[in-house]
């Protein structure tokens, strides 16, 4: 009798669901993670999943103390499991994201890290918690800030496009990337900065305050030619006031036939009314060689793309 009172008792226990086993296996992982016993610790959450594999809440409950022993990949297989075993846990399965989100942002400064962890979160509940978005958006703009202070450019600009992707767009991070342009108005690097502030403002926000680089006129003046011969008498050379420079655009029009000396094909080539030039050898300086036919007029338009 006693036999057959624990075999029926054995089939009992059998039957009955496993959550209660799961969840003490949970509970004794939580407090092993307190005291930094890693390995105890995730032995217990394991055989909690094997003993109620189907249980979203123990897959849920497990993953917190994955994430909280720093096991990123079995954090984020339970929470999927949780998902995926019941849908409504969805938006749930979100907040331990933006927890870790915050953390590395605002902890470690893990700006990576943290990106994932949003688009983790975004993934799980896409209609975006609206005080979530907020804070990401005050925290991204508070180290765009930092960084304009400490003239790391290219800091902005990221910290700026992490803000924009997981926060909000506003006037606030408009407002510090048109700073950045400013300050460096004329230094080398603005025309990387320009083409970076445009992919996150768009086109006319920039050019509004920063437009486009077009050529610009930088010097005009006028001759009369007093003649030319085939021997390159410097008596005949049009006297210019105005340099030859890189990436400088030279219009000559002349009423009449002009020459000019050509330095890749080292001779005099003749021209008729017009000619455009683009100096784009960096090593061409000095005046450019002219010379007109006498008592033709002629000028000469300097431009410089800026």
């Amino acid at each position: 009798m006693t036999r057959l009172l624990i075999v029926i008792l054995c089939a009992i226990t059998l039957l009955l669901p496993q959550t209660a086993f799961a969840k003490s296996n949970i509970d004794k992982a939580r407090d092993y993670a307190k005291i930094e016993k890693t390995s105890e610790a995730r032995q217990l959450l394991n055989q909690a999943i094997l003993d109620d594999p189907l249980d979203a809440d123990v897959h849920y409950e497990a993953g917190l103390v994955y994430s909280q022993l720093g096991m990123t990949s079995d954090f984020d297989l339970a929470m999927k499991n949780a998902c995926k075993l019941k849908p409504s846990y969805c938006p749930k399965v979100a907040e331990p994201y933006y927890n870790m989100g915050f953390n590395l942002l605002e902890q470690r400064n893990d700006t990576y890290a943290a990106s994932r962890a949003f688009e983790m979160a975004f993934a799980y509940a896409p209609s975006r918690k609206p005080s979530a978005v907020s804070r990401i958006y005050n925290h991204y703009l508070v180290v765009a800030n930092y960084h304009v202070s400490k003239q790391d450019y290219s800091s902005v600009f990221n910290a700026v496009a992490d803000g924009m992707k997981f926060g909000q767009s506003s006037k606030d991070f408009e407002t510090v990337i048109l700073q950045v342009l400013r300050e460096n108005k004329g230094n080398k690097h603005f025309d990387d900065y320009r083409e970076r502030a445009i992919k996150l403002l768009g086109e006319e926000v920039v050019s509004k305050d920063f437009p486009p680089k077009s050529w610009k006129v930088v010097h005009t003046e006028e001759h009369i030619g007093i003649g030319w011969d085939d021997n390159d008498s410097k008596k005949y050379h049009v006297l210019f006031n105005y340099p030859n420079a890189y990436n400088q655009k030279q219009t000559i029009k002349c009423t009449g036939k002009f020459k000019v000396w050509r330095g890749s094909v080292l001779k005099w080539v003749e021209y008729d009314k017009e000619r455009i030039f683009i100096i784009d050898n960096p090593n061409v300086k000095g005046n450019p060689g002219v010379e007109i036919q006498e008592g033709e007029r002629l000028i000469y338009i300097a431009e410089e793309f800026k």
